[in-house]
């Protein structure tokens, strides 16, 4: 950070996972930096965000990293149940997760925040961003007033104003997605599982059914999640609310009695140019996992690496954040989840996954130690290996 060439202020556009782990981050390692910094939230807390709320153990490890402990009502998840046109499939390889209402944990990460000096402006909408004018700065246009910015970090959504203002083209996936909160039914899995319904072979995405607490009641939040490719409609394929109306009826519910929470999600694309010389793009507004719409622990990633980026780069320019984000841990693993999306939504893979995870749970157990932020053993690597080779030559010799 050369603080002898920075003026202005640094603002941080959207008040959740993604806007307040920068914040934690950058202040963590230059401490200065706080006297300059303001997030900018919409909206003001407790705010009512629709999200799933499974926040993955890695995500929480990043926190913990940094001495953030978030620690609201929710539902720990200790592995994984996938439905698929083979049957179910179930690992618990230990702590993976755990679903968190956002409402709460948004707030009171932004508590944590405003504990260390973060500044933070809530119901503050922003109207414009300027282009760089001649003292170094862009012009930040809120309904609260004017901010003169050397850095602006857009942490703001899908529908990220910041995004636009850059002209960031929009991403080649983005996502339909639609939830409800309903009470327990007999067919749910273990309430420590996350289930994943990918049966339905119309639906270029899955269903799922999670355990929440509502104002401390046991429900179950259940939806569907479409993913849309560069070129599709909106329109084109199934419609999730009446997918998720049938599936309700075929569990014992009646589809009137829950209101539909609708919302869309962006997902990461290693083409996508994320900054420029006065703006980053983080979290959502840069792009999320599209091939199951994880959110929060991505953003957390964001925040810290780009916590990380301020702290070397402030007075500069910020154009270099592409490339840190693309040689990043977090972009190769949401290019591999990008990847398999063309092969299991409709392609060559679907038969071979499904297939593998009829033979074995290693799949599973891979994948909850990944997401719980731990090194898969050897062991499930091999089996799931192996049980993937055996499901690919079965579906050659059948197909």
């Amino acid at each position: 950070m050369n603080r002898d060439s920075l003026v202005g202020d640094i603002v941080i556009v959207g008040g959740g996972p993604a806007g307040l782990t920068t914040a934690l981050a950058l202040i963590e390692r230059v401490p200065r930096a706080r006297a300059r910094l303001v997030v900018i939230e919409r909206d003001v807390y407790p705010r009512d965000k629709i999200c799933a709320g499974a926040i993955s153990g890695f995500g929480d490890k990043i926190h913990a990293a940094m001495d953030v402990r978030v620690d609201v009502d929710g539902e720990a998840m200790h592995g994984h149940a996938v439905r698929n046109s083979k049957g179910l499939s179930i690992a618990r390889p230990g702590d993976v997760a755990r679903v968190i209402r956002r409402e709460t944990y948004d707030a009171a990460l932004a508590d944590i925040a405003r504990s260390r000096g973060v500044r933070i402006e809530q119901g503050c909408a922003v109207r414009s961003i300027s282009a760089p004018r001649a003292d170094n700065t862009v012009a930040v246009e809120t309904s609260k007033g004017t901010f003169n910015a050397c850095a602006v970090i857009g942490a703001d959504g899908v529908g990220s104003v910041v995004r636009r203002a850059i002209g960031a083209k929009a991403s080649g996936l983005r996502a339909q997605v639609v939830e409800v909160d309903t009470e327990p039914v007999e067919s749910d899995v273990a309430r420590d599982l996350l289930h994943f319904d990918t049966s339905d072979p119309s639906l270029a995405g899955y269903a799922w059914d999670f355990a929440t607490r509502v104002r401390g009641e046991r429900l179950v939040c259940r939806g569907v999640y479409k993913l849309v490719r560069d070129g599709d409609r909106a329109t084109d394929g199934p419609d999730v609310s009446a997918l998720l109306d049938e599936r309700l009826a075929r569990m014992g519910l009646d589809p009137e009695r829950y209101r539909h929470k609708r919302f869309a999600e962006r997902g990461f694309s290693a083409m996508d140019v994320l900054s420029t010389d006065h703006v980053v793009l983080v979290g959502e507004a840069a792009g999320i996992d599209p091939l199951s719409g994880e959110g929060i622990g991505p953003a957390i990633e964001y925040g810290a690496l780009a916590g990380d980026f301020l702290a070397k780069n402030l007075g500069g320019s910020l154009r270099g954040w592409t490339a840190r984000v693309r040689r990043s841990r977090l972009a190769v693993d949401l290019m591999v989840r990008a990847a398999i999306v063309g092969g299991y939504y409709g392609g060559p893979l679907r038969p071979v996954i499904d297939g593998a995870l009829a033979r074995t749970g290693a799949p599973l157990e891979a994948l909850g130690d990944l997401f719980g932020g731990r090194a898969p053993k050897v062991s499930s690597v091999a089996r799931a290996g192996i049980a993937s080779l055996r499901a690919a030559f079965a579906a050659a010799t059948t197909g």
